[in-house]
């Protein structure tokens, strides 16, 4: 019988391949597009908790000035002062413009600023803005990129901006504000040049590892696939096989027997004086007629199989061996099952040794075949072995034995294995093995 066609694994198996890759890269640029965007909002949380920082503390540093100034008056407001006070922090760089404005209105008015140019002018302002910082909270924000800020957004740093609130002398309402360098960016891009190679080398590496192993994975499924294919081929064909086996049987054997009694009949009818049939040919129709009816007994009992138990393995064993067609061959079976062998476990073995008894007669040519069954505690074991031709098992599918993948992938199944030592011209021996409780 020539071996059917695997399924096309390999282009399954580039499906499969693609598929993985294309879901791994997916996900790769998923985690590393959330750790962009995490570290990114981090960052600029951060930067805001900074800029705030420094704004309150510059307001306290100069808040005996700011209080005790009257804004709203004529008077000297104390600049000189004021930005003595602030000028460490601008040489240090922690600050990079302080202005300070009047409530006036709907409207506010810069009334001072380390940048005098700017000083005079008047903006609308947020109402909600106003509330928050009535009721004492520092708003950071970012520097908008608008006339008002033409002296800050020309520079290098990257800036927030923080409102404070308070009350000079008079009682006028204030806004303190100032320009805080954070560097977000800068920072941001420097977390990221640390994180990133080493997640992305980590999730390569997973993602390697994770091939490799879907490789195997698929490999395995491939052989078991491949196995569960010619058992099922091998099914089939062995369907057939057996049909016309039957057929011919049952042709040239049979019912030519049956036909040759009844011309022998219609011959004898015809030639014996007053039709009756001598006694010698009677007594050949009914040899005839036994040998046929022996043959459909032995198919009968062939084709049905009573159910196999634990108690019935060893006697099952023993009609199966004296239905078999050995002629020439020694058949020796030692069977001793033992009680604790379980019904479906008995059946697996009583399959496995039919099947390997028949590959030995009809494969092997072998003139002995021993037939071992044996329990301990570790579980039952079958061994099966002659002094025939024998076979390489990696081609065994080639060489006519495809009952092998039925037994494997029955006792398989069971939770056994199959172990097969076996080498062209040295014979063959076959071990079934079934653990206790299987």
């Amino acid at each position: 019988m020539e071996r059917a066609s695997a399924p096309n694994t390999d282009s399954a198996f580039r499906r499969i391949m693609t598929w993985y890759i294309a879901t791994s890269t997916t996900v790769l640029l998923l985690v590393l597009s959330t750790v962009v965007v995490t570290d990114w909002r981090l960052t600029q949380l951060e930067a805001n908790r900074v800029a705030e920082s420094v704004a309150r503390h510059v307001a306290d540093s100069v808040s005996d000035t700011l209080s005790a100034a009257d804004f709203g008056g004529t008077d000297d407001i104390g600049r000189d002062q004021l930005l003595g006070e602030l000028q460490g922090y601008f040489d240090s760089g922690m600050v990079m413009r302080v202005k300070v404005w009047k409530v006036e209105g709907d409207t506010v008015r810069v009334v001072f600023s380390d940048e005098s140019a700017i000083e005079g002018e008047v903006r609308s302002f947020s109402a909600e803005l106003a509330d928050r910082l009535d009721a004492g909270e520092a708003v950071v924000l970012p520097v908008p990129d608008d006339a008002e800020h033409r002296f800050e957004h020309g520079s290098a740093e990257e800036l927030r901006e923080t409102f404070i609130g308070f009350t000079d002398s008079a009682g006028n309402a204030m806004r303190l504000e100032a320009y805080t360098p954070v560097h977000a960016k800068a920072i941001t891009e420097r977390s990221l040049a640390l994180q990133l190679p080493i997640m992305l080398g980590g999730l390569l590496l997973l993602a390697a590892i994770l091939i490799l192993l879907a490789m195997t994975l698929f490999k395995r499924l491939h052989a078991l696939t491949e196995q569960r294919h010619h058992a099922m081929v091998y099914a089939a064909t062995a369907r057939d096989d057996e049909r016309r086996a039957l057929a011919r049987q049952l042709h040239d054997g049979v019912i030519q027997d049956i036909a040759g009694a009844a011309m022998v009949l219609k011959a004898a009818a015809g030639t014996a004086p007053g039709g009756n049939i001598d006694a010698r040919s009677l007594r050949r129709i009914a040899d005839i007629l036994g040998e046929d009816t022996h043959q459909l007994r032995s198919l009968l009992s062939e084709f049905y199989d009573t159910p196999v138990t634990g108690h019935t393995l060893q006697q099952a064993l023993v009609e199966a061996v004296e239905r078999l067609p050995a002629e020439g061959v020694d058949i020796t079976l030692d069977a001793h099952p033992g009680d604790s062998l379980s019904d479906e476990a008995a059946a697996v073995i009583y399959r496995a040794a039919r099947e390997f008894i028949r590959n030995a007669l009809t494969h092997s040519g072998a003139a002995n075949i021993s037939v071992l069954v044996a329990t301990d505690k570790s579980g039952t074991r079958l061994t099966v072995g002659d002094d025939g031709s024998g076979f390489d098992p990696a081609r065994r599918d080639r060489a006519g034995h495809f009952g092998l993948a039925l037994v494997e992938h029955s006792v398989n199944e069971a939770g056994g294995r199959v172990d097969i030592d076996s080498r062209p011209g040295g014979g063959a021996v076959l071990t079934v093995r079934i653990p206790a409780g299987a």
